[in-house]
């Protein structure tokens, strides 16, 4: 369930246009269950890609900036349209991002093009990335991910 303190993704656009929220905050960090999520919000982006790619590079700065193995990230995509230079920025993203996250998800693929970009990037960057229908099952599974990775380094102890 998302608090009222975190918006929804896409909330900032307004009606009727694919305008919303500058590319540097439409990665942000989002609590559910007491854990954090980085939400990476691409809904909505369309031409020109040039904020796509800025949104994507912003993400990824961000995601280096922190710890290895410590983050769950949440990456939004509904209603987005991608070009190849989108698409190829997308897999690098996944593939440099993998020490950085515990467990990634992915909400509001299309079927078609977006569906099969989506297959392609979680083949080139060999990562698990489960696709949703649903932001709060998303959430749900990538707070699971860490119980069960937090559970597994206890006993290791």
């Amino acid at each position: 369930m998302r608090s009222d303190s975190d918006p929804a993704p896409g909330a900032d656009l307004e009606p009727g246009t694919a305008t919303g929220p500058a590319p540097a905050e439409r990665t942000r960090f989002v609590e559910h269950r007491g854990e954090r999520i980085l939400l990476i919000d691409l809904s909505h982006l369309k031409e020109p890609h040039d904020e796509s790619l800025e949104a994507i590079g912003h993400a990824s700065e961000l995601i280096q900036s922190q710890a290895r193995q410590s983050l769950l990230t949440l990456t939004y995509v509904e209603g987005a349209q991608f070009n190849f230079e989108v698409a190829q920025a997308m897999w690098q993203f996944a593939r440099r991002n993998r020490p950085y996250v515990i467990a990634g998800a992915v909400v509001g693929i299309a079927p078609g093009l977006q569906q099969e970009l989506y297959h392609l990037v979680t083949r080139i960057s060999r990562r698990k990335l489960p696709a949703f229908d649903d932001l709060d099952r998303a959430k749900d599974w990538l707070v699971s991910q860490k119980l069960s990775q937090d559970g597994m380094s206890g006993a290791d102890a």
